[in-house]
């Protein structure tokens, strides 16, 4: 990712923290601007790597921060599933965001919303359908 495109979407990006305390219309936009990150042609692999280790750590922090922002399983959820869609992670990823989860339920609301993304328009039908085994992996841990 050339150094000043990842300035810009780090400057964008700033509001993404308070999108998950104002749902919906904050949070579209930030699932959004992943969806168009993960399909962009103008990052790598690696760069969505990085992107991965920031959800782990957000996946990581997301028992304390839904105290105060109770939405915010959802809202993840929904974030993850616009990647998805996009071809930027997979379930087998999304397993692993679980994973960092403590609460079960949050677990199932992250799942739940990612599913329900990926499941609203006909080509992700097609993606659910493919991963299959990833997603009952993903079941399996609530």
């Amino acid at each position: 990712m050339s150094t000043i495109f990842y300035f810009i979407y780090l400057d964008e990006s700033k509001t993404d923290s308070t999108a998950l305390s104002r749902w919906p219309g904050l949070t579209k936009q930030a699932a959004n601007r992943s969806s168009k990150l993960g399909s962009s042609r103008r990052i790598s692999h690696r760069d969505l790597q990085d992107i991965g280790t920031g959800f782990f750590l957000y996946a990581a922090l997301l028992d304390d921060l839904a105290i105060d922002l109770p939405k915010a399983p959802a809202c993840f959820g929904e974030i993850i599933g616009k990647l998805v869609l996009s071809g930027g992670l997979d379930f087998k990823i999304v397993e692993e965001i679980m994973k960092k989860v403590d609460d079960d339920n949050f677990q199932k609301c992250i799942f739940t919303a990612t599913k329900r993304i990926v499941s609203s328009i006909p080509a992700g039908k097609g993606v659910l359908d493919s991963q299959a085994p990833n997603i009952e992996a993903c079941e399996s841990l609530f």
